[in-house]
């Protein structure tokens, strides 16, 4: 005797083994993701979060002979690992200027030492990219 679906239909019996292995595999597959993927949220004890912040600084009096120097205004209170760059805006390739930053965080410092004679005038730009870590939140 063959075996019908509910609805009257004959059952082919081959397909109906390989439609079963098919499922069988699916749901060991799915079984082995989802043990990986609770093996690996238990590995997992810090939550780490990194971000990055830009900021534009002004020498709105221009640059005068010697060290210059503007405070970089960024809240980074609770961060660790914080790393700055800044970069001059506009023309000032042209100039003899060398640029560094001091302090830490909540004391960052921009100097910009101009070896010139003169001034460099106008209001000269610099932006500045900063990355830092968030302390770790145990989880």
């Amino acid at each position: 005797m063959s075996e019908v679906f509910q609805d009257g239909e004959p059952v082919d019996s081959a397909k109906l083994a390989k439609m079963q292995a098919d499922i069988a595999s699916i749901k060991m597959e799915a079984a082995q993701a989802y043990q990986l993927s609770q093996t690996t949220s238990g590995l997992l004890n810090e939550l780490v979060v990194t971000t990055t912040k830009v900021y534009r600084v002004e020498f709105s009096n221009g640059l005068n002979p010697g060290v210059n120097t503007e405070d970089i205004t960024m809240d980074w209170a609770g961060w660790s690992d914080v790393y700055l760059v800044a970069t001059p805006r506009g023309a000032l390739h042209k100039f003899n200027l060398q640029w560094s930053i001091s302090g830490g965080i909540g004391s960052f410092k921009l100097n910009v030492t101009n070896k010139e004679t003169k001034a460099v005038t106008g209001t000269i730009k610099f932006d500045v990219i900063a990355v830092g870590t968030k302390p770790a939140v145990k989880a």
